[in-house]
Order: structure tokens, then C-alpha cells, then sequence
């Protein structure tokens, strides 16, 4: 069992005892079920967890046999044993065996190394080689992250519990909502079918009679802004400081398989990310030779003076409050997704 265990712990003594509550306490009040923290950086856990089997009148010599924890770092595991007075094992990283099985696993691991997310990988491992799972854990079923939705559907499926939002215990972190799970194999919860539910159905249009935009780009790979495919393209990158955007230049082939072409003579570009509501923009001309990047859209205008119009619309604060209240509307997702970018009225 390979489990990655880098990034900073917090203080959750609290949040651990309350997973500990919601587990079957059988497993503290037996003397033989087994139990592992696959990422156990400063022993919080471990030590929420070594109390609780203590309640139960456990020795720590039975504890030291039955309790696991893996540190990616011996100095970081001889820290966390002395300060939290742990007794159990603790294994370092690739030392687990694959094929070793626990009663309960239980873990606050790490969110992220990079762009790659780690917590799904950690939750199956989990899921795979525990009887139960108590994990602390991004979670939120009603986002439409595609990326998401295997380990999203894999909770819905087999939790017993999901808490309320605890991101208010993880300072620094901003990735939205935050949940502990409890979860097993054994259970087995129907999973709704999100595939065609638009979450932005039941709000209302502002300004109906309007004509809606239509964004000619997806987050999923480049557009190319203009009619033909020349040798060198300059790509439009997702980097926006007000009206400013970074343009390099790259090779034409880097493109060629992840298209999407446009006529228009004109676009106007609008960040991924729209913090408050706020989107900035740019006005571009499509002759051919700009490409865009990942995490922009683009909407096609006529002219110049069209694309003008449409930018001081989309930084309105009319607009500002509309794109806030349908981001609130989505569960508080701080991206902007064509479904939502859909819901925008043309400028009058």
C-alpha cells in the first residue's frame, strides 16, 4: 500500500473524538480489532484514538499491538510519539503491506500534492483494507468537478455518516467545503444520477427576455481564435491582472489534436475563477494566430464596440450580484462552469 503523507496537520482533537463517536464503539470494547492511521503527521488521531481504546480499559500493551500509524519521516514519527505519548506501531512509508487488513482506519490525510488530489486515494485504499473508514476529507456531491465524480459517487455509495462543514478547523486552506466520512463496503446507498441535472435550473433569469451568452471554450483544452491554423500560435494563458493577459508564443502542433475553432472577428475572454463575482476581461481580436488556454471562456461578438459593451456588462455590479447569487446557488463553488456561464444575459 503506497500512501503519500505530506502537508501540515491541525489542531483536531475535537473532530477526532466526535469520528471516534460515530464509528461502532464494539471496536474499542473488543481487545483484538485492529486499527491505522495511513497519514499520521503530528499523531492527533493516533492519540484521539489510543485514549479511546484506554477508556475501555485497554492496557497499553494491548493498545502498542493493535494500533498502526505510517509516517512518511522517522524524525516527524519520533516527534509525534513523544509529544502525544503514543504506544502503537508506526510503520514508515512503503513499509505497509498490501495485503494487511484493519477494522477501522481513520485520517485526516493530505488535500493535495500539486495539481494531483490525494485524499480520493487515500479514501479507497481506506475503503479497500478497512472494515471501516472515518476520514476527514473535501466532499461535496453536488459539485460537478468530472474528475471528482468516481470518488464522489464511491462516498454517496457506501457512507454511513457525513458531517457538516468543519472547514472552520483548517486555517490557510481554502477548498471549500470540508466534511468527516464514515464509510464501509458493507453499506450500499444508492447513488443519484447527476449526469444531466443542471444545478442552476430553478434559479431564476435575470432579465429574460434577454438572449443568453453561449462560451465557445471548455476548461478541457485550447480554442483557437480565428479560421486557420498558421505555424505559430500565441496562446492566451489563464493568467488575468485586470485587462492585462500574458500571451506566449508556441508551436501550432502542441494544438492541432484540441481544437475549437471560431469566425467571429472578435471575442471577449473572461476568467475561470470569478472571486465575488467579479470577472475581468478582454477584448480579442480572432486573426488566426491566438489560442486559448485552459480555464478561460470566450464569448464571440461582431465587433470590437460589441466586445466592449459585453466586457462592461460582465464587470457590472448589476452583474456582480447575479454571478454571487449563482455561485451561492451552486453549493458556493468558487469556478464558473458553462451551465452557470449559460445562465448570463447578452449586455442590451
Amino acid at each position: 500500500m503506497t500512501i503519500h503523507n505530506s502537508r501540515l496537520k491541525f489542531d483536531l482533537d475535537e473532530i477526532a473524538n466526535e469520528m471516534l463517536d460515530r464509528v461502532d464503539q464494539s471496536l474499542f470494547e473488543s481487545g483484538d480489532t485492529t486499527f491505522l492511521d495511513p497519514a499520521m503527521a503530528g499523531g492527533q488521531m493516533l492519540k484521539a484514538l489510543e485514549d479511546r481504546l484506554r477508556q475501555f480499559g485497554h492496557s497499553d500493551e494491548n493498545i502498542s499491538k493493535r494500533v498502526f500509524g505510517v509516517s512518511e519521516n522517522p524524525l516527524h514519527s519520533g516527534f509525534a510519539r513523544k509529544k502525544n505519548n503514543l504506544v502503537g506501531h508506526i510503520f514508515e512509508q512503503g513499509e505497509l503491506d498490501d495485503g494487511m487488513k484493519f477494522d477501522l482506519g481513520l485520517a485526516n490525510p493530505p488535500f493535495s500534492l500539486g495539481k494531483k488530489l490525494l485524499y480520493p486515494e487515500f479514501f479507497d485504499n481506506c475503503l479497500e483494507n478497512c472494515g471501516t473508514v472515518a476520514m476527514v476529507m473535501p466532499y461535496d456531491m453536488v459539485s460537478r468537478q468530472s474528475r471528482l465524480r468516481k470518488y464522489q459517487e464511491t462516498v454517496t455509495r457506501h457512507s454511513s455518516y457525513v458531517s457538516e462543514d468543519i472547514s472552520e478547523h483548517f486555517k490557510g486552506i481554502s477548498v471549500g467545503r470540508i466534511s468527516y466520512v464514515v464509510a464501509s463496503k458493507g453499506v450500499k446507498n444508492p447513488v443519484p444520477d447527476f449526469s444531466n441535472d443542471n444545478p442552476f435550473d430553478s434559479v431564476p433569469l435575470l432579465y429574460p427576455e434577454r438572449k443568453r451568452m453561449k462560451s465557445i471554450k471548455s476548461i478541457g483544452g485550447p480554442a483557437l481564435l480565428g479560421p486557420t491554423l498558421t505555424d505559430k500560435v500565441d496562446v492566451l494563458w489563464k493568467i488575468f491582472r485586470g485587462d492585462e493577459q500574458e500571451v506566449v508564443t508556441k508551436d501550432a502542433k502542441e494544438f492541432e489534436k484540441k481544437k475549437v475553432k471560431t469566425r467571429a472577428p472578435w471575442v471577449v475572454v473572461t476568467n475561470h475563477c470569478p472571486s465575488q463575482g467579479k470577472f475581468n476581461t478582454a477584448v480579442v481580436k480572432c486573426d488566426g494566430s491566438t489560442v486559448l488556454g485552459n480555464w478561460v471562456f470566450a464569448v464571440e461578438v461582431a465587433s470590437k464596440s460589441d466586445g466592449k459593451k459585453l466586457a462592461e456588462w460582465l464587470k457590472s455590479p448589476e452583474m456582480v450580484q447575479h454571478i454571487s447569487d449563482l455561485l451561492e446557488a451552486n453549493n458556493g463553488t468558487y469556478g464558473a462552469s458553462k451551465a452557470l456561464f449559460a445562465r448570463l444575459p447578452w449586455f442590451e
